[in-house]
């Protein structure tokens, strides 16, 4: 597993057993690994403390907790690393992708617009 420096707890995904299909157990499960925190701070590339963080994080095990039991049931046949794969696809989505509830919710209001109107041309070409 690559290093993340930003999260200084190991994920263990692989040292613990998941018991079960119940998606308690699952999350548990997914909450004790520290999966979500260290991919999360990964993709980042921010600590927890930094701004929005840790509330990201927080909306990632809320849809975790929104996925149908039976979805669970299908993943945890396949084995305790395809519910790894599984969480990690579910975090990558969240926040990588444009179109995410957590990329609506904090990405957006970090953008800013850009009016190109004849002072921006004039300073483009200026620098150009």
């Amino acid at each position: 597993m690559k290093k993340n420096e930003f999260y200084d707890k190991k994920v263990l995904t692989g040292e613990l057993k998941l018991e079960s299909s119940d998606r308690n157990d699952i999350v548990q499960w997914i909450y004790d690994t520290h999966l979500v925190e260290w991919y999360t701070t990964y993709l980042l590339k921010q600590p927890l403390d930094a701004e929005d963080v840790e509330d990201k994080i927080q909306e990632i095990f809320v849809e975790l907790c929104e996925i149908p039991q039976q979805r669970w049931n299908e993943i945890y046949l396949q084995g305790q690393y395809a519910v790894s794969a599984f969480v990690t696809g579910v975090i990558h989505q969240q926040i990588i992708s444009v179109n995410s509830h957590i990329w609506k919710k904090y990405g957006k209001h970090h953008e800013k617009e850009v009016i190109m109107d004849e002072n921006f041309w004039e300073d483009y070409y200026d620098e150009h």
